[in-house]
């Protein structure tokens, strides 16, 4: 039963008995003293109903207590509940409070007090992620500094049948992805890869990728296939999440490229009937397959393949789609280019000026893009 009667009530019922009692002993003591001496010398001073009375007022006191005591314990046990309300939001959301977040007392003071400190917290804790992401950022750039003598320009000799250019050469920008071109005895490796995230391992992983090129020179006279097994075999033992990676290998023997293309951005072919596009499936390179899922692509004379890396259109805050229909209605449709250097200058020519035009001064610091033109 009194599992059943809720805290508020047990406290005004205790209440009213406590007064009530209170009453009863101070009028025992009363009666004690002097009132029954004073009814036994005159048993008429009194009214009949007296001291009925003086009991209806008492209980009359005593409820007007336990309700006071009722409405002060609801009133508190509500604030409380407020307050608690307030307190499991603000530390379970830690995020700024909306005006349709809190519903109960928008306007109390308990209500002020937490949004205050609460922004607060939130100012504080993004003032730590800014600090955090600049000391990346330097830390990242002092890396490069430190294995720029290590990276040296590329040197390509030129293989007949195909023109190689490539941007950068090297850069000091931590963002920029890995951009590399191997020559072989019959063809091109080329790889572009990168991370969605600026952190110090992704980094480091990009040195590792380098390592296994300058590896890869070994097998300058291997076979196509027994290279990029070899390659995929490597870039498999050192595992990282979310890799997106182009690597194709270009032939000068004949009129196809092999490739794995886990990038937004789509790898490009423009020839005389235009420019066609190859989408991923597939955004983050695979780690588990065994053994490479090659593609095939006809890369015959004269054409031209373009790769790109994601960062240039996340950086531009463009889609990968748009980004490539405003680069074939603005540089694609242009007269024949020379070469694929001068397909790659008119193609940072447009980017810089667009990102200039929507207020990135440096938009070609995050630029890696390699062009391959198919000569006869």
């Amino acid at each position: 039963m009194k599992q059943n009667i809720n805290f508020r009530l047990r406290i005004s019922i205790l209440v009213f008995c406590l007064v009530l009692a209170a009453f009863l002993f101070f009028f025992t003591i009363e009666n004690f003293v002097w009132l029954g001496k004073i009814s036994e010398s005159n048993a008429e001073i009194f009214p009949r109903n007296f001291f009925i009375g003086r009991f209806l007022i008492a209980s009359s006191f005593s409820i007007l207590a336990g309700l006071g005591a009722y409405v002060f314990t609801n009133n508190f046990y509500e604030s409380l509940r407020h307050l608690a309300h307030l307190i499991q939001y603000w530390s379970r959301t830690l995020t700024p409070i909306d005006e349709n977040a809190i519903t109960l007392y928008q306007d109390s003071e308990v209500t002020q007090i937490i949004s205050f400190f609460h922004k607060g917290i939130i100012a504080n804790k993004q003032r730590e992620e800014d600090r955090l992401i600049k000391s990346i950022e330097l830390n990242n750039t002092n890396i490069v500094e430190r294995l720029k003598p290590y990276l040296p320009e590329l040197e390509l000799g030129g293989l007949k049948n195909l023109d190689v250019s490539v941007f950068p050469n090297y850069t000091n920008n931590p963002r920029c992805d890995f951009v590399n071109v191997i020559e072989t005895e019959n063809g091109y490796l080329c790889i572009v890869a990168g991370f969605e995230n600026l952190e110090i391992l992704e980094s480091i992983y990009k040195y590792k990728l380098q390592g296994i090129f300058a590896l890869i020179k070994g097998l300058y006279s291997a076979k196509e296939e027994e290279i990029l097994s070899q390659v995929h075999n490597a870039i498999r033992q050192t595992q990282k999440e979310y890799l997106n990676l182009s690597l194709f290998y270009v032939s000068n023997t004949s009129n196809h490229i092999s490739f794995t293309h886990n990038q937004k951005m789509p790898l490009l072919l423009l020839d005389d009937q235009g420019l066609s596009t190859t989408f991923s499936e597939d955004l983050y390179y695979d780690f588990n397959t065994k053994e490479p899922l090659l593609l095939k692509a006809v890369f015959s004379t004269p054409s031209y393949l373009i790769v790109f890396s994601d960062r240039i259109h996340e950086v531009l805050d463009i889609s990968p789609t748009i980004l490539v229909s405003e680069l074939e209605s603005e540089v694609f449709s242009k007269p024949k280019f020379k070469n694929s250097k001068d397909l790659i200058m008119q193609i940072s020519l447009f980017l810089d000026g667009y990102g200039k035009s929507k207020g990135i001064k440096n938009a070609l610091e995050h630029l890696a893009c390699i062009v391959i033109k198919k000569t006869d």
